[in-house]
């Protein structure tokens, strides 16, 4: 083993996905980071209202490009962010809903079709699934 931190493993050990989490109104996503989809939702559900069946997400397998992504996502599109009341972790990273077109055509335009997902509820189970096959 390298000198490298114990968590720098366990980050690049697992599939991490960006995100795009529906505010349930439509006025409003989210562009988030995550390694746990499932509970990362569970906590932000409790502080706002999302629509989780809908939620797109892109996986990378190393944590750092996953990384590097979001934070160019939310550079890029900047000027479409706004506010949610409250404050609990990831409150900043929302952007309104009129610019997710253009969003998403900027992940596909990046050679991310592939990497693209959908998360879907199934027989009270939760699936993230292909979004193109």
């Amino acid at each position: 083993m390298t000198g490298l931190p114990v968590n720098h493993y366990v980050k690049n050990m697992c599939i991490t996905y960006v995100y795009f989490l529906m505010e349930k109104s439509g006025n409003k996503f989210k562009i988030g980071l995550t390694q746990c989809p499932i509970r990362r939702f569970e906590y932000l559900k409790k502080h706002h209202s999302f629509n989780i069946q809908s939620t797109i997400l892109i996986s990378f397998t190393e944590y750092d490009n996953a990384f590097k992504f979001e934070k160019l996502l939310h550079k890029r599109f900047k000027v479409f962010r706004t506010k949610v009341s409250g404050k609990f972790s990831g409150y900043t990273e929302f952007f309104y809903y009129h610019c997710f077109h253009e969003v998403f055509t900027f992940v596909i335009d990046k050679g991310l079709k592939d990497s693209i997902k959908i998360l879907s509820l199934k027989n009270n189970r939760y699936l993230i699934e292909k979004l193109f096959s």
